[in-house]
């Protein structure tokens, strides 16, 4: 990857290698078309907007000509490349990771507490994956129950406890590396909240039985969980609910409104998200997963047996399609056509009973 006016870019050749597609180049419109297997996309440079498999794509930032050749953003990867390979494809940008199809890549963060003769490595585990911890000979090997691992691991300070932590190599695992002052080990699991659990290694020297010292801070306990609301007793085919969709909003880059301690719209929303899907288990009996737009539209939607689907959509970057809608003038009239055809094709004629609300502000930023 190299870094453009503060983003992450990727070479287009290298993202079809990677993926299996073709790149074709038109000299005379400008325009760069991928395809794989029937289905493609076309791109213009400098242009955020994309055109993939007859729906249009608004990029955040837009494809760009590097030294001759065309860069993307991995969001491209993601919107667009999902469509024309017809997968489904996560980025984890702190591993700068792309994840493909149904593999189980949960993200781990570790962090370590260190004192004169016990030393403790935290694990929190996102989405919350089983985790099991050997000892082979110096090695304490982690081992996950998942296709692989998208870690953070810090460095690890001069002590005498650990001396070294990696990721396990061709497999879901972590090793970690004792010192010579190292003389048995502890594990302790406990769930964190609806998505992510935790698992916590302790590295005791000889005699010793837990974590002490006068420079060790005690690990962050993890925040306070909200009360859960009254009890309800609730028949969901008493009213004939059959399905819940709760989708969190924002994610990936697109991190949403930072507070003042750096805390994350998109964190937030996550979270509340998970509690949310806990209690409705929990109340309602339902069972789910977690999945994409597209596959809420195809999986449900087009399925759905009901008179009416009510599908609300507080949708960033919506206005280009509520502006196009209603034939603003300052709006390009072809990519204005376009959306129309769009919106026609892709939402009311494919659904029909499915009404959709595009919320936007009146200066046309998200919201």
């Amino acid at each position: 990857m190299t870094t453009v006016n503060g983003g992450d870019y990727l070479s287009l050749d290298d993202v079809a290698e990677s993926f299996g597609l073709t790149v074709r180049d038109d000299r005379v419109t400008g325009t760069s078309t991928v395809s794989a297997g029937g289905r493609s996309a076309v791109l213009t440079p400098e242009r955020n907007v994309v055109s993939a498999q007859g729906r249009l794509v608004s990029l955040a930032a837009p494809p760009l000509r590097q030294d001759g050749r065309l860069i993307v953003t991995p969001e491209f990867v993601i919107r667009v490349v999902s469509l024309v390979t017809d997968k489904r494809i996560d980025f984890r940008r702190g591993g700068r990771l792309f994840v493909v199809g149904d593999l189980r890549v949960p993200r781990v963060v570790v962090r370590g507490e260190f004192g004169p003769a016990a030393a403790q490595v935290i694990l929190e585990i996102s989405p919350a994956t089983d985790a099991s911890v050997s000892q082979a000979g110096t090695q304490l090997v982690v081992a996950f129950s998942a296709d692989a691992i998208d870690a953070v691991i810090p460095a690890v300070p001069a002590q005498g406890l650990l001396q070294a932590m990696r990721p396990g190599e061709g497999t879901a695992s972590m090793i970690l590396t004792t010192g010579p002052r190292f003389a048995s080990h502890r594990v302790s699991t406990a769930p964190v909240d609806a998505g992510t659990s935790r698992v916590v290694i302790d590295l005791l020297a000889a005699g010793a039985e837990s974590l002490s010292g006068p420079t060790t801070a005690a690990p962050t306990p993890p925040p306070p969980t909200a009360a859960a609301p009254p009890g309800v007793t609730v028949d969901p085919a008493g009213f004939g609910l059959r399905t819940v969709v709760i989708d969190p909003g924002h994610g990936g880059e697109a991190n949403g409104t930072e507070g003042p301690g750096g805390t994350l719209e998109k964190t937030v929303t996550l979270q509340v998200s998970r509690r949310l899907k806990a209690l409705i288990e929990g109340r309602l009996g339902l069972r789910g997963g977690t999945f994409s737009r597209t596959e809420l539209y195809e999986r449900f939607l087009a399925k759905s047996p009901a008179a009416v689907n009510h599908l609300i959509v507080d949708a960033c970057d919506a206005y280009f399609f509520v502006q196009a809608r209603g034939n603003d003038p300052n709006v390009d009239q072809v990519l204005s056509a376009r959306a129309r055809e769009f919106l026609d094709r892709q939402t009311l004629a494919r659904f029909p009973t499915t009404g959709a609300i595009l919320s936007t502000a009146s200066m046309a930023e998200s919201h």
